[in-house]
């Protein structure tokens, strides 16, 4: 019996017995897809986890007025075997009555979004009808009622801003002893971020399962993690990725490194000041090694990766300067004009590393957009008139460390000239079929589709 449990009543051990045993069988047959493990196994290891992190200060048996006590060990750990038992509601008319109650808007041909977007409210949702002895959802919460509202609002906790709730600051107390929810949410969030190695999903079955594109690429973030230890209040957490060129292998450390310890940055940075009480303080450490065993994300996945990272660096998301990536402090708008089936180039009068032939570039000055940039530089360098069709893309560009925005140009004027002698040696028109021949630095695999289409 762990240090938490050891601390409850024997009624309380067999209300949480009663709980887990029925939320076992909850989630025995899976309603949604079941590569992912929302289940039991889940919350006992959100449980181990907390405790060796929290062991020797939140959760250690002191007689102070900060301590955890018996009935907040109960709320917290009853919270953290139901808070995902609302992705096991598939009943129609359980989804509409809640949707109604609530408020929001249910369409049955997107269950599924549904489910996952509310499923910390439906988690919630079951606790209540339980408390109201509304028959419509199986009893899954044994113990005292007045305790199961707190529970609920825990429960529910996980999937909002619950520190601008003013619920979740006010003070409560049952039988002479306080119910502090804003703690016990933190820790329960704490918790959820901690369970994010290789066990939270089936990489086999995810492979043969028909998801969107984009919860592929969130579900790959525990793929990619072989294990989370935790040691004197160091969360090491241990990746383990295929074998990859250089370039490649930082932006895998980028993005999969930032999915995986956001939350669990931000939980510590949001929350540090609650826990204060406890004298609470964690790192975080990264390690990494190579495992050809290991799959690699398809291209596309690799091509949504680099224009998330840029989204990330454009908002000032991206903080992280210790994953030995150069996080460039320049940004360059390129653009691919097309005419009559040839493509607009410029030589470079200096080469730079494999950089000699590329698409006329210049660099964006703070406050201009890219597209500004992209319109003004085509006419200054290449004497051509030019307007923004689209973006093509962004990346890190893998020689430059630049990020790059790439655009379909359309042609409006002009005759292609040297227009900076300075900086170039040629302006000129290839032959979509020729071009590979010149560009020799690392090419944006999206602007060969473009040029290799019809379009």
């Amino acid at each position: 019996m762990d240090i938490l449990h050891k601390r409850l009543s024997k009624d309380m051990l067999c209300d949480l017995e009663l709980i887990k045993q029925q939320v076992i069988k909850i989630h025995k047959d899976r309603v949604l897809i079941d590569f992912t493990d929302h289940g039991i196994k889940h919350s006992e290891r959100m449980i181990e986890l907390l405790i060796l992190l929290c062991k020797d200060n939140v959760f250690r048996n002191r007689k102070t007025k900060g301590n955890i006590n018996d009935i907040e060990i109960f709320v917290l750990l009853s919270a953290i075997y139901m808070h995902d038992i609302g992705m096991q509601i598939s009943e129609e008319k359980v989804l509409e009555d809640f949707a109604k109650e609530k408020g929001l808007s249910y369409k049955k041909e997107k269950k599924e979004e549904f489910i996952r977007k509310y499923h910390h409210l439906l988690s919630g949702y079951w606790i209540e009808c339980n408390l109201k002895r509304n028959k419509k959802l199986p009893q899954v919460y044994f113990g005292e009622k007045e305790l199961g509202k707190y529970i609920q609002l825990i429960v529910e906790s996980h999937g909002i801003d619950f520190l601008e709730d003013d619920r979740y600051h006010q003070e409560y107390s049952y039988k002479g002893k306080s119910i502090r929810l804003r703690i016990l949410s933190i820790l329960l969030s704490l918790g959820d971020s901690l369970d994010c190695d290789c066990r939270r999903i089936d990489f086999d079955k995810m492979k043969y399962t028909e998801i969107d594109f984009y919860s592929q690429l969130h579900w790959l973030k525990h793929y990619y993690v072989n294990s989370i230890m935790i040691e004197n209040s160091i969360v090491k957490v241990f990746y383990s990725f295929p074998k990859l060129k250089e370039h490649e292998k930082q932006l895998y450390k980028m993005y999969f490194s930032h999915l995986n310890t956001y939350w669990m940055k931000h939980n510590k940075e949001k929350f540090l000041d609650c826990l204060s009480v406890f004298d609470f303080v964690f790192e975080i450490q990264e390690f990494y090694e190579e495992n050809e065993l290991k799959e690699k994300v398809s291209e596309k996945g690799y091509l949504e990766i680099e224009e998330e990272l840029v989204d990330q660096i454009d908002h000032n998301r991206y903080i992280e300067d210790d994953m030995s990536v150069i996080v460039p402090n320049f940004r360059i708008a390129i653009g691919i004009l097309k005419k009559d089936a040839q493509v607009l180039l410029v030589k470079r009068r200096e080469q730079e590393g494999n950089l000699l032939w590329q698409f006329p570039a210049g660099i964006i000055k703070p406050k201009e957009t890219a597209e500004e940039k992209m319109v003004r530089e085509f006419q200054e360098e290449t004497g051509v008139t030019v307007k923004v069709e689209r973006l093509l893309g962004k990346r890190i560009h893998p020689d430059t460390k630049a990020i790059c925005y790439y655009f379909v140009l359309k042609y409006i004027e002009g005759e292609a000239i040297n227009g900076d002698e300075r900086e170039n040696m040629e302006v000129k028109w290839v032959s979509v079929d020729a071009y590979k021949g010149l560009v020799t630095s690392d090419l944006y695999s999206k602007i060969e589709t473009y040029l290799s289409s019809n379009a």
